[in-house]
């Protein structure tokens, strides 16, 4: 589709837009040919309404969509919820796991994404807050392979639900990522990791309190 292309025949005529807000930035169409200016001059012609979101500075740093992948992708979730000016989120369906951190006091609920286009953050460990059926927990999360645990190479999404010890197989829960707490690491003894666990579980009470 051309630019105005698109508008006439999708926005227009399938979708029958009232109106259009995009970003400052916003551009659309073939070889991005479309802009804000162009959307002002189709809005005459075909009788709907733009709005321009002018750019949002933070410390002098034009946001965007790809700066918020950025972050999000290094792990750097304070970054991105500034950017957002929102705690990123992350929905999940709670699945049977290896029950592998429970031995360890640290029972886990292993997690599916629920949309599989969301973005998931880098490797590493999270305080989180965690919500089960309308009621907020506090919880840390690990996001990475496991490599004290485990050889393999398979990205796991698991959860320590703080002061939690029932039964949710099946059911979606909510993530709210506060901060990162430290990067995924290989531990030379499930003795060493246990011993960080702790700190981990009090680090993540600290952020959350």
């Amino acid at each position: 589709y051309s630019a105005v292309e698109y508008v006439r025949d999708f926005l227009v005529n399938q979708i029958q837009v009232h109106t259009v807000v995009v970003g400052y930035d916003h551009h659309f169409g073939r070889n991005r040919e479309g802009n804000f200016d162009l959307l002002l001059d189709l809005a005459d012609t075909y009788g709907f309404k733009v709005r321009e979101i002018p750019a949002r500075e933070i410390a002098d740093c034009k946001v965007s969509s790809t700066k918020i992948r950025n972050a999000l992708w290094a792990g750097d979730v304070q970054l991105a919820n500034d950017f957002l000016g929102y705690r990123y989120h992350f929905e999940g369906t709670v699945v049977d796991g290896n029950k592998i951190g429970r031995k360890f006091g640290f029972p886990t609920v292993n997690l599916i994404p629920k949309y599989a286009l969301k973005l998931v953050p880098g490797h590493g460990v999270y305080a989180v807050n965690v919500f089960i059926d309308g009621l907020q927990r506090q919880g840390m999360m690990n996001i990475g392979t496991r490599p004290t645990v485990s050889d393999g190479k398979q990205t796991v999404l698991e959860v320590h639900i703080l002061d939690w010890d029932e039964e949710i197989y099946g059911k979606d829960i909510a993530l709210e990522f506060v901060q990162r707490i430290r990067n995924e690491m290989k531990f030379e003894s499930t003795e060493a990791l246990i011993e960080r666990l702790h700190q981990d579980r009090d680090e993540a009470r600290h952020l959350l309190a």
